[in-house]
């Protein structure tokens, strides 16, 4: 037994151009070469690496289509700003139906609340401030649906903006990580959003509630954000994802 896994082993050979690809990628990582700054020639890595042109410009294709790199017709290969969110969002239909519901629920449970808490300690001034206006965008957008209920555009427009809110909230964490894996299943929690909303709107306008109220639980996801208190992160969280009634958690 011992002599035929020794007969299967196989020194795997790695390409020139895989060896070149890798050695300007892990340069690129490093920070050999910075976001927007330009790379040497073809010629150039020719003579660093001590291969043809050929092998480079095969490696410098092999960069661009993994998107850490641009290349200029006439003018040379730049290195691109690297997201993991337009492969991301290829797959991220798959999250997306009902039987996924109290998955995507579960999931923005954990993400949501502990980007909030981070949100509290890592976000700027200007960030605040940006979630401000998409904060009075959602409102805005809101009150638009509430005076046509039936309205599948505004319902729409309405969705796309509670997204943008909680999507800045994200990126306000400062976590890349959830920045990528929340861009990832977008399209199923905007599927979460848009049921949430349509039901939890038409209920109130059914029971004679008002829409909005100042418990709201953006504006305490906002509110927490500019006091720097976390303390009911995972209270708002969650009363935000359960439709529950407006608590006011002051006076409790």
């Amino acid at each position: 037994m011992a002599e035929d896994k020794k007969r299967n082993l196989k020194i795997q050979k790695i390409s020139v151009v895989d060896q070149v690809c890798d050695h300007i990628k892990q340069g690129i990582i490093e920070g050999k070469w910075m976001e927007g700054e330009k790379l040497p020639s073809e010629g150039n890595f020719a003579e660093m690496y001590g291969v043809n042109r050929l092998s480079v410009r095969m490696a410098l294709q092999k960069l661009n289509t993994l998107g850490l790199i641009e290349t200029r017709v006439g003018d040379g290969s730049y290195v691109k700003k690297f997201s993991m969110l337009p492969y991301m969002h290829e797959i991220g239909s798959l999250y997306a139906g009902q039987d996924r519901e109290e998955d995507i629920k579960r999931f923005r449970s954990l993400i949501e609340a502990d980007s909030l808490r981070l949100a509290v300690l890592n976000a700027s001034q200007t960030e605040i401030e940006e979630l401000k206006k998409r904060l009075d965008h959602y409102y805005a957008l809101t009150q638009n649906y509430v005076e046509d209920p039936n309205n599948l555009e505004k319902l729409d427009q309405l969705v796309n903006s509670d997204l943008e809110f909680h999507n800045q909230i994200i990126k306000m964490s400062h976590n890349k990580v959830y920045e990528d894996i929340y861009g990832m299943v977008g399209m199923a929690i905007k599927d979460h959003i848009k049921n949430l909303l349509s039901s939890r709107i038409h209920s109130r306008i059914q029971d004679g509630l008002p829409t909005r109220t100042p418990n709201d639980t953006h504006i305490k996801m906002y509110e927490i954000i500019l006091k720097r208190d976390s303390s009911k992160a995972d209270e708002i969280v969650y009363e935000l994802l359960n439709s529950l009634p407006d608590i006011d958690y002051k006076n409790n």
